[in-house]
């Protein structure tokens, strides 16, 4: 009886598989046969370096007196390609229309000027503060956000033992009379304050398709209650977390 087949290759992370190795020599001296090459991973690569459509928009960040087409980021300029919270700063701030493809794992203080579309790239991450201050005709997009305040309020910075976690920053602020922002299939979790807050006169702003969730933590000395038009539309908040999710006020 021939040898078994070889088992495949895993061509899912390194695009160049080998094949597995034939079988060993059946009964009678014949030969196993050889095992089938492993898939490319190239298939993998393209969808990691091409961003995946959006979702349609709706909500508040979709009509806008002055602007019929509601938030259209930065249109399409041609995409800036940013790996470092250097190069993330000094292409997201201003009123210059950019597109920004983030990839790896930033960290630190994040600004975002008007005009622009933030999108991330194979699982592409900023750790620390996203902050839109009067910021205009934003869309942000396929990326994870974390706060600076994962599982321990002091890792923040700004943090205040006298006051607790409402002392730190939140993981995104929106605010300042910010306009038409889109937040669509993000991930924001653990900001030390809030995850995402949308305040002092914001306005015309929608998250869709976005999970909010945090590490356990204890505040032992704030309480955790923080508080604009928007819309929430299919969002997750993860776990049994009743406060410092997401605010609008």
């Amino acid at each position: 009886m021939a040898g078994a087949d070889g088992a495949g290759g895993d061509g899912q992370t390194g695009g160049s598989a080998a094949g597995g190795d034939g079988g060993e020599l059946g009964a009678g001296n014949v030969a196993g046969t050889s095992g089938i090459a492993g898939v490319a991973g190239a298939d993998a690569a393209v969808s990691c370096a091409t961003p995946p459509p959006a979702s349609p928009l709706v909500g508040w960040a979709a009509v806008h007196p002055l602007n019929p087409s509601g938030t259209t980021g930065a249109g399409d300029e041609t995409p800036v390609h940013v790996t470092t919270t250097a190069d993330f700063n000094n292409n997201a701030g201003g009123t210059n229309a950019r597109v920004l493809y983030v990839t790896g794992s930033l960290t630190g203080q994040f600004y975002v000027g008007s005009n622009k579309t933030i999108i991330g790239l194979c699982g592409a991450s900023l750790h620390g503060h996203l902050e839109m201050n009067g910021s205009v005709n934003v869309i942000v997009r396929n990326l994870a956000i974390v706060g600076f305040g994962v599982g321990d309020c002091a890792l923040d910075p700004t943090y205040d033992p006298t006051i607790g976690c409402s002392s730190g920053l939140d993981a995104v602020s929106v605010y300042g009379g910010a306009q038409r922002v889109w937040f669509d299939h993000c991930d924001i979790s653990d900001g030390t304050d809030g995850n995402l807050d949308i305040t002092t006169g914001a306005n015309f702003v929608t998250v869709s398709w976005t999970k909010f969730h945090y590490t356990p933590r204890t505040d032992n000395v704030g309480s955790d209650s923080t508080g604009g038009t928007g819309l929430a539309s299919a969002t997750w908040w993860e776990g049994t977390t009743t406060r410092r999710l997401t605010s609008a006020r």
